[in-house]
């Protein structure tokens, strides 16, 4: 075509500009044209020149398609011609697109079949996924002229207005309807995903619920381990029974929003339900059955009872799980005050190293029941009395639609793992037995506006140790509706825990396979930030009140340390980051003046013994939550003009009476942020076991205690290759090492982020890079292909 091709572009350029305008196509703006020459968009009118290239040029379509696919959302792809000649081509490009979601594909006209036929089908599919269609047009009938070649006319047919109605008959049935089939056909609740579906045609006043369940329905029950199996837990019965008591009410044309508490008496718990993780399930059957003078005007009281139901070798087995007695109420009872022994010594105890303790006996706790935060013991002698903050709404963000809950039974779990807890003053080192509740006296649930609308963030709760023996022990557990007190949600008494050996041996019960075994977990790549989001939700300063506060101290503490020490704020400092911090400290003094921090004006107005005064009480009121943090900012407080006279430095300061690593080890931020960093590469080591991993900064190894143990790295095959713990200052790389002795594969070197790491002997080979507030170019030192 090249020989032709000046040739043919003068005739084409000859011919266009004899076209009158009627002849010509007009441009429209709104349609996205892309070029298969240039494989670019165009926004001009193509000339003759283009068309010379159209034809001297390799066609471009893969790439066209490709470009179009990527910039513009487009629902479907119309090929208008004879036959699908592009539908191949379209489809190998939809393989390798890097579109989101490549468009379907769709023809007009196919050979040998007919063509009206083939158009129709093309308007149903378009009409079928909502797309807008001139249907007196798809439907008209229109006249060709074979000799003109043309399409004339265009009859469209018309709606006929005059037959008569259809005499419907409503008020005799031509079939039968028996009760089941009338109760089965018209179910007054929803199926629940614990309780299930009623069971139709039975006694109304004997009513039994069926459900089959399976653990891929209900997600967060497989947070519920105990050693290798899924475990039914204790609360998720009397979450069964609360709502089978609530539809019996309901069905006897009770107004349920009349009920004011529900009451537990005498539950049982016979046998352990294990959770199936296959597609088959188990059943479970749920019944009520009214006790002597049932109905009061005071409320309702039944017997309940949870069954499964086994097939093995033909025959059912039934085995029954739990048993005792619910009952609901019209009037609330005096709710009883959470009433911690206050004289008595107070200790906070790290939530992390509990749930550490809980799984080294087998309770294998996931992240929708690790609910504890913020806990402490209280104890002096025989006194075991424990207060802990429990997430309300535990399993938000892993089900959608999730049924209806008073309290959600993982949220309610939490408050019996406190009881262990506190039988255990808070000492997580002696907590050599996994504890299991086994019976429960009573427990009275308040239908409070809280429970039903699930506003606060948080519960608190607290457990009291009542008697133990060498089996066991039993405790009292009360639950109130947030953080700062409120209405009283729940009151137990008398529930009984007894030590059990867990199985905690990996693989037990299952084949035995000494060398592979199978495995699924999500695959780090193609994790997405939202998904991250649901598998490890956010614990961050919003749900902690006391933020501001601890807020309000360091800005007392800096307006008083300018005002107290100014001559270092004049003179300045030799060494950078402490001139560095001067300035950060001189421009918060200059924004509090200006009334750009909430109360830095009335802060910088007071006199220096006033602001001692409220720093005075800033720190007794956070002592109670956040001890660790607010003992450390005093301290470095005080210890600043020391620091900057070149007396100490900063680091020797901070770890002073261990201040430093207590901050680490109880900050419920830190610990949350730890948690959610080892599950992250856990999930990366499960990919690419031969990991080389960079700590920087690593401190007082607070996030290396996390990580080696969750990748294995003290046995043989650990979840890594080499582990280097690095920070600016060699003291801290001592410690270390004698700390993390036991594990192989550790190196030990100092690194200045500030300083290039090819100048300190690093190589770009590493996997992964943990490091905090630390430089952009660290990425640099990543292996090319990571």
């Amino acid at each position: 075509m090249k020989a032709v091709g000046e040739r043919y572009e003068k005739e084409l350029s000859q011919m266009l500009c004899q076209l009158s305008e009627t002849e010509q196509v007009k441009r429209n703006d709104q349609i996205n044209f892309v070029s298969t020459v240039h494989a670019e968009f165009i926004n001009t009118k193509p000339d003759a020149r283009y068309w010379r290239q159209n034809l001297e040029s390799p066609v471009r379509f893969s790439q066209g398609l490709s470009k179009l696919t990527e910039a513009i959302p487009i629902d479907f792809l119309i090929e208008i011609g004879p036959h699908s000649a592009l539908q191949g081509p379209i489809r190998q490009v939809g393989q390798t697109s890097r579109a989101t979601k490549f468009p379907p594909y769709l023809a007009t006209l196919l050979r040998k079949k007919d063509g009206v036929e083939n158009v129709l089908s093309t308007a149903g599919a378009l009409f079928a996924n909502g797309h807008d269609l001139n249907l007196l047009r798809v439907n008209r009938i229109e006249d060709y002229d074979s000799i003109t070649n043309t399409v004339t006319g265009g009859r469209t047919g018309k709606t006929i207005v005059d037959l008569p109605k259809y005499q419907w008959q409503y008020n005799r049935m031509f079939y039968f309807e028996n009760r089941w089939t009338r109760e089965f056909r018209l179910r007054t609740h929803p199926r629940h995903d614990l309780l299930g579906s009623r069971i139709p045609g039975g006694n109304r006043n004997e009513p039994v619920w069926r459900n089959v369940l399976k653990g891929k329905n209900v997600p967060w029950l497989q947070d519920h381990k105990i050693g290798t199996n899924t475990v039914f837990p204790t609360t998720a019965y009397l979450a069964m029974a609360v709502e089978a008591a609530l539809q019996a009410a309901e069905v006897h044309a009770v107004d349920i929003s009349s009920i004011k508490r529900f009451e537990f008496q005498d539950v049982l718990l016979s046998a352990a339900l294990l959770v199936p993780d296959d597609d088959r399930g188990l059943e479970l059957l749920t019944s009520l059955q009214p006790e002597l003078d049932n109905t009061t005007s005071n409320g309702a009281q039944w017997s309940f009872t949870v069954t499964s139901v086994l097939n093995a070798n033909g025959d059912d087995v039934f085995t029954e799980h739990c048993h005792g007695k619910v009952a609901y109420f019209f009037e609330s009872q005096e709710a009883t005050e959470l009433d911690p022994v206050r004289h008595a010594a107070q200790k906070p105890v790290s939530s992390t190293r509990w749930y550490d303790a809980f799984a080294s006996v087998g309770l294998n706790y996931g992240p929708t029941f690790q609910g504890l935060s913020k806990t402490q013991v209280y104890g002096n002698g025989d006194t075991r009395e424990a207060e802990s903050l429990l997430s309300s709404n535990p399993a938000k963000g892993i089900m959608v639609g999730e049924s209806r809950y008073l309290i959600h039974p993982a949220a309610l779990d939490s408050a019996l793992q406190l009881a262990i807890v506190a039988y255990h003053r808070g000492r997580a080192s002696e907590c050599n037995s996994a504890y299991l509740p086994v019976s429960l006296g009573s427990l009275s649930i308040e239908v409070t506006p809280t429970s039903t609308a699930k506003a606060q963030t948080f519960h608190k709760a607290s457990a009291k140790t009542t008697r133990y023996d060498e089996r066991g022990f039993a405790t009292d557990i009360t639950v109130v509706a947030d953080a700062d007190g409120g209405a009283q949600m729940a009151r137990a008494t008398d529930i009984t825990f007894v030590a059990s050996q867990a199985d905690t041996t990996p693989g037990s019960g299952e084949h035995a396979a000494p060398f592979t075994r199978m495995g699924w977990k999500p695959d780090f790549d193609l994790l997405t930030s939202s998904k991250v989001a649901r598998m490890y939700p956010s614990s961050g300063s919003d749900d902690m009140p006391e933020v501001p506060l601890l807020e309000q101290l360091a800005l007392h503490q800096i307006v008083q340390f300018h005002e107290q020490y100014n001559e270092f704020f004049v003179g300045g400092s030799n060494i950078p980051f402490l001139q560095r911090y001067l300035d950060w400290m001189a421009e918060k003094v200059n924004l509090a003046k200006e009334g750009k921090l909430p109360g830095g004006q009335a802060i910088v107005a007071q006199s220096q013994q006033e602001r001692d005064a409220e720093m005075q009480r800033l720190s007794a009121a956070l002592m109670e939550h956040h001890a660790p943090e607010t003992r450390l900012m005093v301290h470095m407080y005080q210890s600043l003009p020391a620091v900057y006279r070149g007396e100490m430095t900063g680091i020797q300061a901070a770890v002073q009476d261990h201040l430093l690593d207590d901050t680490y080890e109880y900050m419920e931020l830190y610990s949350a942020g730890n948690k959610a960093l080892t599950e992250m590469i856990k999930l990366l080591s499960y990919k690419n076991p031969r990991l080389k991993i960079l700590e920087v900064g690593g401190g007082t190894g607070s996030a290396t205690k996390e990580v080696l143990p969750a990748l294995r790295g003290d046995t043989l095959y650990r979840g890594y290759e080499s582990y280097t713990f690095t920070d600016i200052t060699s003291s801290f790389l001592a410690k270390a090492h004698d700390n993390f002795k036991q594990y192989k594969g550790m190196k030990y070197a100092t690194f200045d982020m500030q300083t290039p790491a090819s100048e300190q002997g690093f190589d770009a080979d590493f996997d992964l890079i943990i490091a905090s507030n630390a430089s952009s170019h660290l990425y640099l030192m990543l292996a090319p292909t990571d």
